[in-house]
C-alpha cells in the first residue's frame, strides 16, 4: 500500500506542473487574443480617419512640387512674356494649394 501511495504522489507531483503549464498557456492564448482584438480596432480607426489626411497630406507635397517648379521655371526664364504666364501659373497653384490647406 505505501508504494501505491508513493506511486499516486509521483503522479501527482509530475502531473501538477503540467496542469499548471496547461492553465497558464490557455490564459496567455486569451489574453493574446483580446490584445490582438484590440490593435485591429485601433488599425481599423486610423485607417478610417487618418488615411484621408495622408491623401491630402500627398495632394498638398505634389502642389508644393510644382509651385517649386514653377517658380524656377520663372527665375530662369529670360523672356518677358514667360516670367509674366509662369506668374499667373504660380497664382493658380498657390489657389489650389489654398483649397488644399483648407481641406486639411
Amino acid at each position: 500500500m505505501n508504494t501505491k501511495k508513493r506511486r499516486s504522489s509521483i503522479k501527482f507531483f509530475i502531473m501538477m506542473p503540467v496542469l499548471i503549464l496547461g492553465i497558464v498557456s490557455i490564459l496567455s492564448n486569451i489574453m493574446a487574443v483580446a490584445n490582438i482584438q484590440n490593435v485591429n480596432g485601433s488599425a481599423a480607426s486610423i485607417a478610417d480617419h487618418g488615411m484621408d489626411s495622408v491623401k491630402v497630406l500627398g495632394t498638398m507635397q505634389q502642389e508644393a512640387q510644382s509651385i517649386h517648379n514653377a517658380a524656377l521655371s520663372h527665375i530662369i526664364a529670360t523672356d518677358y512674356n514667360v516670367k509674366l504666364s509662369m506668374v499667373d501659373e504660380l497664382k493658380a497653384l498657390e489657389k489650389n494649394m489654398d483649397k488644399s490647406m483648407s481641406q486639411y
